[in-house]
C-alpha cells in the first residue's frame, strides 16, 4: 500500500493518502481533510467539472466533499492518476519571448512616436508579425 511517513498536512502526501491509503484516510480527523478542500476540488475539476462544480457550495461540508472524493476516485483510480501532477499555472510564453530589437529600441520608438510602452506590449500581442517588423525596421534606421 502507501508509504507510512506521509504527512497529511502536505498536499501531495495528502493526495497519496486519499487515493492509496483507505485505512489512514479513515483515521483523518475531519480539519485534515477540510484544509485541502480547495486544491483538492480544484485537482478533481481537471477531469470532473460538473461535479467539481457542484461540490464547491458555501454550505457544502469540506470533509464530507473530501470523503465523496476519495469514494469517488478510488472506485476508477488504484493509485494516484497522472493528471493530478500537472503544472498548475500555465506557461509563460510572453516572458521568454526571444528578444528581436534592444530595449532602448522601443523606448526610442515610443517617445517619437508618442506611444506607451503598454500600447506596443499590446501591439506585439495582437498584431506580432506586423509590430515586429515595424520595430525591427526602425532599429535599422535607428543604427543608420
Amino acid at each position: 500500500m502507501a508509504k507510512k511517513n506521509l504527512d497529511p498536512t502536505k498536499l501531495f502526501d495528502f493526495i497519496s493518502i486519499l487515493f492509496t491509503d483507505k485505512k489512514a484516510f479513515d483515521k483523518l480527523k475531519p480539519y485534515e481533510k477540510a484544509r485541502h478542500f480547495f486544491m483538492i476540488n480544484r485537482f478533481m475539476s481537471i477531469t470532473l467539472p460538473v461535479q467539481a462544480n457542484y461540490l464547491q457550495h458555501l454550505k457544502a461540508n469540506p470533509a464530507e466533499v473530501i470523503n465523496y472524493w476519495q469514494e469517488t476516485m478510488t472506485r476508477l483510480y488504484n493509485r494516484v492518476p497522472s493528471w493530478m501532477y500537472i503544472k498548475t499555472k500555465k506557461a509563460k510564453e510572453a516572458a521568454k519571448k526571444t528578444k528581436f530589437v534592444e530595449d532602448a529600441t522601443i523606448k526610442e520608438y515610443c517617445e517619437r512616436l508618442g506611444y506607451s510602452r503598454r500600447q506596443i506590449n499590446e501591439a506585439l500581442e495582437f498584431f506580432p508579425e506586423k509590430m515586429t517588423e515595424e520595430l525591427i525596421q526602425f532599429e535599422k534606421l535607428r543604427k543608420q
